[in-house]
């Protein structure tokens, strides 16, 4: 399992790639959250407020995973303000996840080093103009599923 951080202005976090056979409870998650990721938005933002969001995993909407965050970061994204399954409202799953799956698998990889290796090459080479662009849609997404009431 990898984790991945990107910004709206195309600043993408090197990926924390999760120790094999790990399991991501909320423990491990806030573990990283306070280790890694909190370090990197604070050098990223420069002092300026931004939100955090994720998706719904049940390490990321646990009660102390939504306490850390409360406590940690500027603002976020809690899981009863978005829908369930809502990848639409989601950059890392509609386009980001996408492209490291299909940038990673064009070539085979004979050893777990490998293919980290590629999803680290990929990730962090990624294209800041066009995550930019991704986030200038994002909100169209918002009001497309406003007024459909959560629904598609």
């Amino acid at each position: 399992m990898a984790l991945g951080v990107v910004s709206n202005e195309g600043y993408v976090m090197s990926p924390h790639i999760f120790q094999q056979g790990l399991r991501a409870n909320a423990a491990g998650y806030s573990e990283v959250l306070e280790t890694v990721v909190k370090f990197w938005i604070g050098k990223i933002r420069d002092g300026r407020p931004y939100i955090f969001q994720q998706d719904a995993a049940p390490s990321h909407k646990a009660q102390s995973t939504q306490e850390w965050m409360s406590d940690n970061q500027y603002d976020h994204v809690t899981p009863n303000m978005r829908p369930p399954n809502s990848p639409d409202l989601n950059l890392m799953d509609y386009y980001v996840w996408s492209i490291i799956e299909r940038d990673t698998i064009r070539y085979p990889h004979n050893n777990i080093v490998s293919l980290k290796t590629a999803i680290v090459e990929v990730m962090t080479e990624m294209n800041k103009n066009h995550l930019m662009q991704i986030c200038q849609r994002f909100k169209s997404r918002i009001k497309a599923v406003t007024e459909t009431e959560g629904g598609f």
